[in-house]
C-alpha cells in the first residue's frame, strides 16, 4: 500500500473506512494493511480494531486475529460484531468451547440480534447440545434473522438429533420454503426421510442437493448412501466414484464404495481385492511409526477394541459374552467406543472392559496418541468398512500389532492391519491368503461365536402343520437381495407350488419398495414384513417360517444364529469369498452342512427336499436351540480362549523382532 499523501493528511476515520471498501471487494490483504494504518494514527479506534481481526481470520492468520480482537474488547467491552468476530476467530481454531461462550456473551449484549443467537445455535448442534440449539434457533426466528433458510435448517437439525423427526421435517420445508435453492437443507431432509424409510424421495433430495452444488463432495457422497438404502448399488456406486473424484482422500465414500460392492453377485474376488487396495491412497499413513511396548512375550496384554457398535448391534451379539470370558490375567480389555449412543449393551460391554474410552469427537491423530497413551498392544478393528469406522486411526498405526476381526466380511486394504480373524471354512486357506493385505488366523472352531437374545421367545411350532403349506423366509438387509438370489428363490416356489415365500427388513416399509418386490413373485406367494417395534417382536415373526433362506453372495449372520436359535433350519450356498461362506460356517458348526449347497441347482434341490419332509422339519424344530447350546457356534468362552491364543501368538512374532 502506498503511503498516504501529505504525511498523513488522511484521517484515520477515512483510512478506516478505505480498508472497509478493500474488504467489502475481497482484498483483504490491503484491507488490513489500511486498518493496521488507521490504528497507528488512532488507536482508539476499535471498529478498526475489531474489523483487522475479522479480516486477519478470513486469510487465515488466526493468532493475530484473535489478539486484534481481544485489544478490541478490552478497550470496549460491549462491542458485539468483535465479540462475534473473536467467536468465529476461536471457532475456526478448533476452539469450540471458547467460541460458544463469545457467542453467547455477545446474545447478553444483544438479546434482539439474531446473529449471535444462530452463532451459538451453529456450534451448539457440533457440540451435540441439541436441546440449546434448538432454544438458541427459536430465539434467532423470533428476532427476525436475515438467515430463514440457514435457521429452519439448523433447527431441523436439532430436532432430529432429539428423535422430532415429524416436527424435523416440517423445519426442513420451512427452510426450503424461504429458499428453495437451499442445498444443505435438501440434504438434511434427505436423511431424514432415509430415516423414515421413504428412500425414493430421501434419494431425491440428495439427487436435488448434488444439482445445486455438483462441486460439493459431501453431495454426492449423500446421494451414495441414500441409493445404497434404496437398494440400487450401481447408482450408488457411481455417486461414491464421483465424490472420490472431487475428494480423494474421503476415506467413509471409499468405504461405502466398498461394502456397497460386496453385495454384488458381478465381481470375482479378485475384482474385489483390486478394489479394497485401492483404499490405501485415500488414508494417510504413519511415517516409520515406533513403539515403546515393552516387548516381553509371555507378560499380561493390552488389547484395545475400537467400535461404533457397542450397542444393541449385530456385532454386540457375537461380542459382548466374548470380552466377558477374557482372562483378566492374560488380557487387559479397552474399548475404544466411536458412538454417541448408548443402551442397556453399552452398559454391559463398558461393564467388560477395564477401561472405556469415548473417541468420536476425537480427531485420529488425537485417538491414535490416546491409545499409543494407554499403551495398547493389539488393537483391534470390529468394523472394517462399515458404518463409522475408524481405519483411517489404523493407518496411523498407534498399537505394534493391529487386527481386524468380526464386522467386515474381506480384506481392509490396509497393510498396517496386520492380521485378519476368520476361520477355514470361510475362508479356506490357499487363494483367499493371496487376496487380503493382512495375514489370516484361522480358529480352529470358528470366527464368531452367537450370543442368544434374552428376550427371545420359546421355540413355536412347525408353521406348515396349521397351514398346510410351507412357508420359506428371509429376514436379511435388502442389498442382500440380489437380483441372481431372488431368481433362485423364485424357482422355489415355482417346484414347491403351495409354498409362500416371507421376506422382512425395514426397507419393506416403503411402499415403492414393497410394490417393486411383489411385482417379482406370483400374486399370492409372497409376503412382506417391515421393522418390528422390538427385538423380541422380530424374534417371533420365525414362528411364521419353516425354513429360511440364506441370500447369497452375501451371506446373513446375525439372521441366519436368530433363525436357528428359533427353531428355523438356513438353505445356504457356499460361494467363493468370505461374505458368500459364512452361511457354510456357521451351518457346518451347528451339525447342519448338509443344507449347505455348492451350487444354485442343489440349493434349489435342497430346499424342496427339506420343504417335503415335514418330519424332519419337526425334528430340528424341537432340537436346534440344544444342537445350538452345545456347539461351537454360541461357545464365547471357547473363542474367547482362541482368539487370546491368537493374540499371544501375534505378539510372540512381534516381540521376536524386539530385544527384552
Amino acid at each position: 500500500m502506498k503511503a498516504s499523501p501529505d504525511g498523513g493528511a488522511f484521517s484515520a476515520l477515512m483510512i478506516f473506512q478505505q480498508g472497509n471498501a478493500l474488504a467489502s471487494q475481497g482484498q483483504l490483504e490491503q484491507a488490513a494493511e489500511y486498518y493496521q494504518q488507521a490504528l497507528r494514527l488512532e488507536p482508539r479506534l476499535v471498529e478498526a480494531q475489531s474489523n483487522l481481526g475479522a479480516a486477519l481470520k478470513l486469510l487465515g492468520r488466526l493468532d493475530e486475529a484473535e489478539a486484534a480482537l481481544r485489544a478490541a474488547l478490552a478497550a470496549r467491552p460491549d462491542f458485539v460484531d468483535a465479540r462475534l468476530n473473536l467467536g468465529a476467530t476461536l471457532e475456526a481454531q478448533g476452539r469450540l468451547a471458547e467460541a460458544l461462550a463469545a457467542f453467547l456473551q455477545a446474545a447478553r449484549l444483544a438479546p434482539q440480534n439474531p446473529v449471535p443467537w444462530l452463532s451459538a445455535a451453529n456450534l451448539q448442534l457440533a457440540l451435540g447440545m441439541y436441546a440449546d440449539a434448538e432454544a438458541d434457533t427459536r430465539r434467532a426466528l423470533a428476532c427476525g434473522t436475515t438467515q430463514p433458510a440457514q435457521a429452519y435448517t439448523n433447527l431441523g437439525a436439532a430436532l432430529h438429533q432429539q428423535g422430532r423427526l415429524a416436527e424435523a421435517e416440517a423445519a426442513y420445508r420451512q427452510a426450503l420454503a424461504a429458499e428453495p435453492a437451499f442445498a444443505v437443507a435438501h440434504a438434511n431432509l434427505g436423511t431424514l426421510l432415509e430415516m423414515l424409510r421413504r428412500y425414493d424421495e430421501a434419494a431425491a433430495e440428495q439427487a436435488c442437493a448434488r444439482e445445486l452444488e455438483r462441486s460439493n463432495p459431501e453431495r454426492h457422497f449423500n446421494l451414495g448412501n441414500a441409493l445404497l438404502a434404496r437398494g440400487r448399488l450401481h447408482q450408488a456406486e457411481v455417486a461414491y466414484r464421483e465424490t472420490l473424484a472431487l475428494q480423494p482422500d474421503h476415506a467413509r465414500a471409499c468405504s461405502n464404495l466398498l461394502l456397497s460392492l460386496e453385495y454384488r453377485s458381478d465381481l470375482s474376488p479378485e475384482d474385489l481385492f483390486r478394489e479394497h487396495l485401492a483404499y490405501r491412497a485415500v488414508v494417510r499413513h504413519a511415517q516409520a511409526p515406533s513403539h515403546t511396548n515393552r516387548p516381553d512375550p509371555e507378560r499380561r496384554l493390552r488389547a484395545g477394541y475400537v467400535s461404533a457398535d457397542f450397542r444393541g448391534h449385530s456385532v454386540a451379539c457375537f461380542l459382548a459374552h466374548v470380552l466377558e470370558a477374557h482372562d483378566r490375567g492374560q488380557v487387559e480389555v479397552f474399548c475404544y467406543s466411536n458412538s454417541r449412543q448408548a443402551d442397556a449393551v453399552t452398559a454391559r460391554i463398558r461393564a467388560a472392559a477395564d477401561c472405556w474410552r469415548e473417541i468420536h469427537a476425537l480427531s485420529d491423530e488425537q485417538a491414535a496418541e490416546l491409545i499409543r497413551e494407554d499403551g495398547i498392544d493389539l488393537l483391534v478393528d470390529l468394523a472394517g468398512h462399515t458404518g463409522d469406522n475408524r481405519l483411517p486411526l489404523f493407518a496411523l498405526k498407534p498399537a505394534p500389532v493391529q487386527v481386524t476381526w468380526l464386522g467386515y466380511p474381506d480384506t481392509t486394504g490396509l497393510r498396517e492391519i496386520d492380521y485378519r480373524i476368520t476361520d477355514a471354512w470361510a475362508d479356506p486357506p490357499g487363494r483367499s491368503d493371496e487376496l487380503h493385505t493382512e495375514k489370516l488366523v484361522r480358529l480352529p472352531h470358528g470366527f464368531a461365536a452367537y450370543e442368544p437374545q434374552e428376550v427371545a421367545p420359546e421355540v413355536a411350532p412347525l408353521p406348515a402343520e396349521a397351514n398346510s403349506f410351507v412357508t420359506f423366509g428371509s429376514f436379511n438387509n435388502f442389498n442382500k437381495l440380489t437380483d441372481e438370489c431372488l431368481e433362485v428363490w423364485a424357482r422355489i416356489l415355482e417346484a414347491v407350488s403351495t409354498a409362500r415365500l416371507l421376506l422382512k427388513c425395514g426397507q419393506f416399509d416403503d411402499p415403492a419398495m414393497r410394490e417393486e418386490m411383489l411385482a417379482r413373485f406370483p400374486s399370492g406367494r409372497l409376503e412382506l414384513v417391515g421393522a418390528q417395534a422390538g427385538q423380541a417382536e422380530h424374534l417371533a415373526q420365525y414362528a411364521r417360517v419353516d425354513v429360511a433362506l440364506d441370500p447369497f453372495p452375501y451371506n446373513g449372520a446375525t439372521t441366519t444364529c436368530e433363525a436357528l436359535w428359533m427353531g428355523v433350519p438356513v438353505i445356504a450356498l457356499a460361494g467363493n469369498r468370505h461374505a458368500a461362506r459364512v452361511g457354510l460356517s456357521m451351518l457346518t458348526r451347528v451339525g447342519l452342512a448338509d443344507l449347505v449347497a455348492t451350487s444354485q441347482d442343489e440349493y434349489v434341490a435342497n430346499a424342496i427336499e427339506l420343504a417335503a419332509d415335514l418330519s424332519r422339519l419337526r425334528t430340528l424344530r424341537a432340537r436346534l436351540r440344544d444342537m445350538m447350546r452345545s456347539s461351537p457356534l454360541t461357545d464365547g468362552r471357547q473363542l474367547a480362549v482362541e482368539l487370546q491364543a491368537a493374540y499371544r501368538d501375534m505378539w510372540r512374532v512381534w516381540c521376536g523382532g524386539r530385544s527384552l
